[in-house]
């Protein structure tokens, strides 16, 4: 597949993610640098893995965007920040910082921007790799032509995003899983080459310096970690290039939890975002195709102005019913009505009237002379992920995004 960017990058948004754990003080320094020194429209979103120091505490008093949860490692931390820029802010240009880079000139983000636009994706050079680069300026119009990667900066257009997906959350706390993801990106045609040889051949990858200086901090990670994931690496080098934010529901569900908890502290919700970057349906696409998807025969979706003769219906059959209801007075109207049967769990009763929390598809349903509003904010994907695939569906009206069949 061949993708053709844009001719004027700097109309393209972009999206800055810093990942960070228990560095207070520098990614506070660091923010600040970033919002003083950026000169292009951007959206900032922190990454925190689990920090018992503040961090979070301190970037929500600035009232910064904070997606954080329990240490679970590199990989999961860096995906916070992919997810929240592509489906929450709907960014075109994706840029991933460690804590431990600064920008040292104003303007430092149109590098990144103009490579992303021209290449698709690219590293930065960090010092300690400065002799490993083979070829190039180090700039977004000639890039070097780098053999090792440091991963402490990388930019993604989304459309290369699309292709190859989120970093691979089997890697463990530390190391690899930068090199992997950019592997990935070589592999879809973006970000550098591969040089075949008689001996196996080799890699060579785009850097830039792209007005950043790394700073000389002591890791989180340790050796043995790196060698754990290098075996993790060499294992999953011939999967298949697009990669998940998550392996499984139980992850699924903790990831946009986090997701929604860093907006729901902002006092907003996940957006509606129809059809702009569907990770949530690739990951249903993917159970099916693996036939962890299958259907449920006693299982049956009943979605908008539900009827107290459809749950009738389907309960007299033998079904396990799930009604969205998204008008509230009818939703406890149906409570009451049908207790039993919610307290013997032959019903589950969904109303999204209130939006409790927000997804990747809103429900829309015709009111007030046909006039739309939205009634519920959950992808087709969730419903199925949270009930399990139903053998019957059947909706009041059309809903972007979920299936077209009624019964």
């Amino acid at each position: 597949m061949v993708v053709e960017f844009g001719r004027e990058p700097f109309q393209k948004r972009l999206g800055i993610a810093v990942t960070t754990f228990n560095r207070r003080e520098m990614v506070l320094e660091l923010v600040a640098k970033i919002r003083a020194m950026t000169t292009s429209p951007f959206d900032l979103v922190i990454c925190d893995d689990g920090s018992g120091d503040g961090t979070v505490e301190a970037l929500r008093e600035r009232g910064e965007v904070v997606v954080s949860g329990i240490n679970r490692g590199i990989a999961w931390n860096k995906n916070r920040g992919i997810y929240y820029l592509l489906h929450t802010c709907q960014c075109d240009v994706v840029l991933l910082l460690d804590d431990d880079v600064v920008p040292v000139c104003r303007g430092w983000e149109q590098e990144w921007i103009v490579a992303a636009n021209a290449h698709g994706h690219v590293n930065f050079v960090h010092p300690i790799f400065h002799s490993r680069v083979i070829m190039g300026e180090n700039k977004a119009e000639n890039p070097g032509m780098c053999t090792m990667l440091n991963g402490c900066a990388l930019v993604f257009d989304r459309l290369v995003l699309a292709q190859i997906g989120f970093m691979d959350t089997r890697f463990g706390r530390y190391g690899h899983e930068h090199t992997e993801m950019t592997l990935r990106a070589v592999r879809a045609g973006y970000g550098g080459v591969f040089l075949k040889a008689p001996e196996g051949g080799s890699h060579l990858f785009k850097v830039i310096g792209g007005g950043l200086e790394a700073l000389a901090v002591d890791g989180h990670g340790s050796q043995a970690e790196a060698l754990a994931n290098d075996a993790i690496m060499a294992s999953i080098r011939n999967d298949p290039v697009y990669r998940h934010a998550w392996r499984e529901d139980q992850a699924m569900a903790v990831f946009l939890a986090e997701q929604d908890e860093a907006l729901s502290a902002l006092g907003q919700k996940r957006p509606y975002n129809k059809n702009i970057f569907p990770s949530l349906e690739a990951y249903q696409r993917f159970r099916q195709e693996q036939g962890i998807d299958s259907v449920d025969s006693s299982l049956a979706f009943l979605i908008g102005d539900t009827m107290p003769s459809l749950i009738e219906e389907a309960l007299s059959e033998g079904q396990r019913a799930v009604a969205v209801e998204p008008d509230a007075k009818l939703y406890y109207a149906l409570a009451e009505r049908f207790a039993d049967a919610i307290a013997e769990g032959r019903l589950v009763l969904e109303n999204f009237a209130p939006a409790p929390r927000g997804g990747e598809i809103a429900m829309l349903t015709p009111r007030d002379g046909g006039r739309p509003y939205p009634v519920a904010t959950i992808s087709w994907g969730e419903l199925v992920a949270k009930h399990g695939r139903p053998a019957r569906v059947h909706m009041a009206a059309e809903i972007p995004g979920f299936p077209t069949m009624t019964g």
